[in-house]
């Protein structure tokens, strides 16, 4: 509200429109208040000139912090087009104009009833009330608006995986919301490249949209780790979106946790309001965020790849070691903890492996040891210990350590308890036995069946056109039937898990998967570099055979044929289609068994795409594509390339 200082309306400007006149003036009264006026003339009525000066549109660089409308008819509050802007003030001497605004059928802020002088000093202090109102309202609408954005943006790159879905997930947020481009530039030691970007689909990001050189925004956060605004920055034509021209101001956020820096945000709008104070602090606290998001991104892959390394050192330390002579006796022995029960491996010293073990497995670790000594070839077995009522499997490996003149020696023997592995061996290869009796029963005990339906149906001689429709549904059910087989089918033989991956090219897999399906005037984007993973080139085809033919149905039609895009990832690869996408609330739902928004879908084609994902050890989610254009994207993760 206003302050009620003689100088309240310092630095504010007022557009004073008029269509009608006033016998007082209230120019002087509002410049006496420290305003800035302009007296424009609002024209009304049928002409061309009146048409084209009816509606009022200040220009953006120039906007007026109120209008004021002079107005003495009631017709003029109908025909005055004054758009969305706010805040306007109508001035009358009528009151008949006054009791109109007073009904709230105008968009107008306020109304000051102009008789006499005094009156008219008073439109000073119902302008700055307005002025005041409005701009309380907007900071309350962009308070609410920010706290949105950066909730969402919170809530996105906590679940993120990876710097790369990080950035590319803010960029793609602060697009969505509010600025016209958003992307990432690298840190110092790396100048050159867009690491994400939105709001463009740039082709070319070796070269950065910002000048480095210099003193220039981007350097200057870089090295300052501060946020910088510049005003009025050209944009090179390859990055502007489009239909935007011109100049655009711009904000750069450094990515900085704990003085580490992971490159710069850099946004660009041609709203001055997108880059002010305001905004950046906004922008400085998302890039903080996401630096902190970005850190606990790599924290996280280091703990993986320190626990996988140390899992690699453990599992190379024997359980067991033990010096054998050429007789099986024991002449060293050390655990790393105790083993079946022995707590003081001296216990065995002297004694001889008959004397400790059964029977055949002490020939077993005997005549290993003997061959070891014979041919000074390291031998491999695997023997059974009862222990406790239990069986414990043992995998060992001799290694020679001396050989005496007399055919004797002696040998060193690294034993590692392996029931656990067998276990788990021995369960999964139940399971797969399972898959493949019910593989079988899917496919003979019902296929033959349908089949024998089928053939059926064919012969039959519709009486009537109602016949002939019945005729038809039933063919359409048992067609549906042979492709849920299929489906269920391939469920079964895809859930198992891939024990011996092989090296693998995706590039070809990929084509091949394109070249199986019925894809009509769509297109494939496939790049040359996709690289080479660990897998089941047969199963890994599969995977992109559903995924291509989900794109089909969903995502593309005779009409408007789509295009599929194949790209490789930091952590696996993509694949994105050009069709309406899949809204957030069934992201998880379209991998679950049955689910399909497609009326003659099977809803197995991504529940079998998950089991294939899953066999490989990978993981496979339905995110947002990397450019706002696209549609359905499915990024699978974990992916070893070789």
């Amino acid at each position: 509200m206003s302050s009620g200082r003689p100088d309240c309306g310092q630095d504010r400007s007022v557009c004073l429109l008029r269509s009608g006149s006033l016998d007082d003036d209230l120019t002087g009264p509002l410049r006496d208040r420290g305003f800035t006026v302009e007296p424009r003339e609002l024209a009304l009525g049928s002409t061309a000139e009146a048409e084209a000066g009816r509606c009022f549109t200040p220009p953006e660089d120039a906007r007026p912090d109120a209008i004021v409308l002079v107005a003495n008819d009631p017709a003029v509050l109908d025909e005055a087009e004054l758009g969305s802007f706010e805040p306007v003030v109508v001035a009358t001497s009528d009151s008949a104009v006054e009791r109109a605004v007073h009904t709230g059928a105008y968009p107008v802020s306020g109304v000051c009833r102009v008789t006499d002088e005094s009156a008219a000093a008073t439109l000073a202090w119902v302008v700055e009330s307005a002025i005041d109102v409005h701009e309380y309202e907007v900071r309350t609408e962009r308070l609410r608006v920010d706290t949105t954005l950066i909730r969402e943006v919170n809530t996105a790159i906590v679940r993120a995986t990876s710097q790369t879905e990080i950035e590319r997930t803010v960029c793609e947020r602060l697009v969505d919301t509010r600025y016209t481009l958003a992307w990432v530039a690298p840190g110092r030691e790396n100048s050159a490249g867009v690491r994400a970007i939105a709001g463009v689909e740039a082709s070319d990001t070796d070269t950065l949209p910002l000048a480095t050189g210099g003193e220039g925004p981007l350097a200057t956060a870089l090295a300052t780790h501060e946020t910088q605004v510049a005003r009025d920055v050209p944009l090179d034509a390859r990055f502007a979106p489009d239909g935007a021209a011109g100049s655009f101001d711009v904000a750069v956020a450094p990515l900085v946790y704990e003085d580490r820096c992971f490159g710069a945000l850099v946004v660009h709008s041609p709203r001055r309001d997108d880059v002010d104070e305001q905004a950046r602090d906004l922008l400085t606290d998302i890039a903080a965020n996401a630096a902190h998001a970005i850190q606990a991104a790599a924290d996280r892959e280091s703990v993986r790849l320190n626990r996988n390394r140390l899992e690699a050192i453990t599992g190379a330390i024997p359980d067991l070691v033990i010096v054998y002579d050429g007789t099986g006796r024991y002449e060293e022995v050390l655990t790393n903890e105790p083993v079946l029960g022995l707590s003081d491996p001296a216990v065995l010293l002297g004694r001889t492996a008959h004397e400790l073990l059964p029977h055949d497995t002490a020939d077993k670790v005997v005549r290993a040891v003997q061959e070891t000594i014979e041919t000074g070839t390291g031998q491999t077995i695997e023997y059974s210990v009862p222990f406790e009522n239990e069986t414990y499997v043992w995998e060992a490996r001799t290694t020679l350590l001396d050989r005496e003149g007399d055919g004797g020696g002696r040998v060193v023997f690294l034993a590692r308890d392996v029931t656990e592995r067998r276990e788990y061996q021995a369960a999964l290869e139940a399971k797969n036995e399972r898959l493949d009796e019910f593989a079988s029963f899917v496919s003979h005990d019902l296929r033959n069946p349908l089949n024998v339906a089928q053939g059926t149906l064919e012969m039959v001689e519709p009486a009537d056109d109602d016949s002939a429709a019945s005729l038809a549904e039933a063919r359409e059910a048992l067609d549906r039937m042979a492709d849920l087989i299929e489906d269920v089918l391939a469920l079964a033989r895809q859930g198992s898990v891939v024990e011996d991956p092989v090296p693998t090219r995706l590039e070809p897999v990929v084509h091949r998967a394109w070249a199986s399906i019925e894809t009509g005037d769509a297109t494939l984007d496939a790049g040359a570099d996709l690289g080479s993973v660990l897998a089941d080139g047969d199963r890994l085809q599969q995977l992109f055979e559903n995924l291509f033919r989900n794109s089909m149905e969903h995502g593309s039609s005779a009409d408007h044929p789509a295009t599929v895009h194949v790209a490789r990832t930091r952590a696996g690869f993509r694949v994105v289609d050009e069709g309406p996408g899949i809204p957030d609330e069934n992201r998880q739902e379209v991998f679950e068994h049955g689910f399909s928004t497609n009326d003659s879908g099977t809803g197995f084609g991504l529940a079998i795409v998950d089991r294939i994902a899953s066999a490989h050890g990978w993981t496979v989610r339905a995110v947002d594509p990397p450019s706002p254009d696209r549609g359905a994207c499915f990024e699978i993760a974990g992916v070893e390339f070789v």
